[in-house]
Parts: C-alpha cells; structure tokens; sequence
C-alpha cells in the first residue's frame, strides 16, 4: 500500500522551498543606500512640465496625508520594471467620505541624467495582497495615472530630488476616506520607473515620531516583466512605516469640478480657504488674481456648464437661474471672508469671474473652476 504521508511530505518541502526562493528574492531587489547629496527642489505642472524652484509648492490649502518625515536613506530597486504599491489613510472627516488630492510631494535619488516615471493611487492596498482591483499589467484597476515624464537628474553622480506636482486645474484625484473613525482603511499609491537602471529610488523617512497615517513598515511589489505581474510582499527596514509622501487637497466637504470642455478663457484659479460651515466665517481666494483686474463670485443652488460667459470663451459652472444670492464682489484681490448664515442647502455651488471694471455681466473677461460645497 502506497504511504499516503508522501505526497503531504513532498507538498510541505515543496511550500518551504517556494518560501525560502520568494523569501530570497524578496531580500535581492531591496536596498537602502544614504542620501549622501544635496536635496534639490522642483515643481511639476501637466501644462509646462518641471522647473526648479527654491522652495516646494503646495496646492492645497490643506494637507490630507503627510509621511515625508526627514529622511537619511531612500530604496534602490536592483531589479527593472517593478511598481512598488505603498499605502496611507485619510481621517473620517466632514459628510462627504472622501478626499480630493491636488498636490503631491515625493522625493527620490538617481544617478540619471532624466527620469521617466507612471505615479498611480489606488482606491485600496490590501496587505500582502495589493490593490484590489489589480489584474495584471494592463489592468490595474488604478483611481488615477499620471505620467511624469522629463524629471531631473545629474548624469554620472548621485543626484536627490524633492518633486512637488501640481494636480489642481482637472488634475485631482478623488480617493475615499476612513469608513469608520480610527479604522485606517488604506488607499495605495505607487510609482514606475521607467527609466530605471537600479540607480534610482525613494526616499525612506526617518523612524523618529509618528509616520503617516495609516502606513505600515512594508509594501506591495508587483514584477511587471512576470505573468500577470507576480506579486511580492515586501518589508521596509530601518524601522519606516512608508516611502516619504505628502499629499495636500481641498478644505473638507469641498471639491473643485470643472468644465467638460474647457474654453480659452477658463482660467482663473479659485479655491475656499477655510471650510464653508453654516453659521461660521467662511473665505474664498482667487489664487492667480491678476493686477488692473477685479473678481466676483456666483452663489447658485445647481450646477451648470454653459459656454456663455466672456462672449463665449469662458464656461458658466453655476446655474443662472437658482442664483442663491446677487453677485458678490471679491474686489482686487479676488478673495473674501464672510459670516455664513445660520441655515445653509445641503450642498450649493460657487465660482469665480474676472472682470475689466464693476461687477457687471459685459465686463467679465474669465472664468474659474466651480467648487461644490457639502453640509
């Protein structure tokens, strides 16, 4: 009679075997080598590209998630064509569930001349698992996918880099928060190297005080040049809870939308700087407020997209016909701080215009994004 403990001993020394080769392979595509240069600084914007800048530029004006710590080391894949998945949490906060992001900041050393990366966020980040909704290498099931393409490097030497990325103008990404207060349910984020010749990597915060909000010390490898992309968990040493990271959206409960075919002169930028509560003070702000110009603001109940403003180079977002109150002036400056009354829609809706004199309906010149406001 065949031992039926053979087939269980051959599958058990099979299983250690798979471990111990995955365990091995996990150890090989991993280092983390000291930031030994000078961190640069630089913004990049989807209409112009990157330049250097002194500072980091936010949008904003909030920051949502924030794991970019101080950093000593950053991960220097050996391997090619991995997509590291790295995950964070946003508070439960306000009624809507979620965040808008429309800034970013990520940090990396390389000792290319230029680096081409794919920056992706994922709803979730499963652990030892990955973003549900990744299938294989053309269908990843990302919320959002952006190309970087052109960003900086010095050839030859070991250059370090702080990149800010300016989401906002139709760019953001809406990623859920927290269902449960304190649950820490993760979206996940991820970057492509795709100029990678092991010579380029993360920057990994310091273990010093709190990581960001719902990280864990590991991360999710997918090998893209493997079937289906064979996934790999992976562990981050030196005590980091993440790849150094800084998100920044909106206030809560408000979100920026944007015309379904923007026109020449959809151009004003226009964001609340503090959230828009019932019975508070609440302030609005054109960010690119131009000098000789003057703004307003619309307040409406409804939601449009109508080419009719400027003489028809710019997009009307608020319907005319529910106008909650008459144009307010946001004078030179374009901003305006205001107590809200007592009993406020469920939601309501209000941009920005530029004008060439009074607040009149002949003199408008632009237009800005809307921004929807929940209460």
């Amino acid at each position: 009679m065949q031992d039926a403990s053979r087939p269980q001993n051959h599958t058990v020394w099979y299983i250690i075997v798979m471990i111990f080769l995955l365990l091995t392979s996990i150890c090989c595509v991993q280092t983390a080598q000291p930031i030994t240069a000078n961190v640069n600084h630089g913004i990049y914007r989807f209409d112009t590209g990157f330049e250097i800048t002194p500072h980091d530029y936010r949008s904003g004006p909030v920051t949502i998630f924030d794991g970019s710590m101080a950093a000593a080391y950053y991960y220097m894949p050996v391997s090619s064509s991995p997509e590291f998945i790295d995950e964070g949490a946003f508070h439960a906060a306000g009624v809507v569930g979620d965040e808008q992001v429309n800034g970013m900041n990520f940090s990396y050393c390389t000792t290319e001349s230029q680096v081409d990366c794919e920056l992706r966020f994922y709803t979730d980040n499963i652990f030892n698992s990955g973003p549900s909704g990744w299938m294989d290498q053309t269908n990843r099931g990302e919320a959002c996918v952006y190309g970087l393409a052109g960003l900086p490097g010095i050839p030859g030497m070991l250059s370090c880099w702080s990149i800010a990325i300016d989401l906002s103008g139709g760019f953001e990404c809406t990623l859920p928060q927290e269902q449960v207060v304190g649950s820490a349910e993760e979206f996940g984020w991820s970057i492509v190297w795709l100029t990678q010749t092991a010579s380029t990597g993360l920057f990994l915060p310091r273990p010093i005080g709190p990581q960001g909000y719902g990280t864990r010390p590991s991360f999710e490898w997918f090998d893209l040049l493997q079937p289906n992309g064979s996934e790999y968990q992976g562990s981050l040493m030196l005590g980091s809870g993440n790849f150094s990271m800084k998100l920044y959206g909106n206030v809560p409960d408000t979100q920026a939308y944007y015309s379904v075919a923007p026109l020449t002169n959809d151009t004003v930028r226009f964001n609340a700087i503090s959230e828009i509560r019932a019975a508070s003070t609440a302030s609005w702000a054109v960010e690119n407020a131009n000098a000789g110009s003057t703004y307003g603001m619309l307040v409406s109940s409804q939601i449009a997209d109508l080419p009719i403003v400027a003489n028809g180079t710019a997009s009307l977002l608020v319907h005319h016909g529910s106008f909650l109150t008459n144009p307010i002036s946001l004078g030179a400056t374009g901003s305006l701080s205001a107590t809200l009354p007592a009993v406020l829609p469920p939601v309501f809706f209000t941009q920005a215009v530029e004008l060439n004199g009074t607040l009149a309906p002949a003199n408008v010149i632009a237009a800005s994004n809307g921004l929807a406001h929940y209460n």
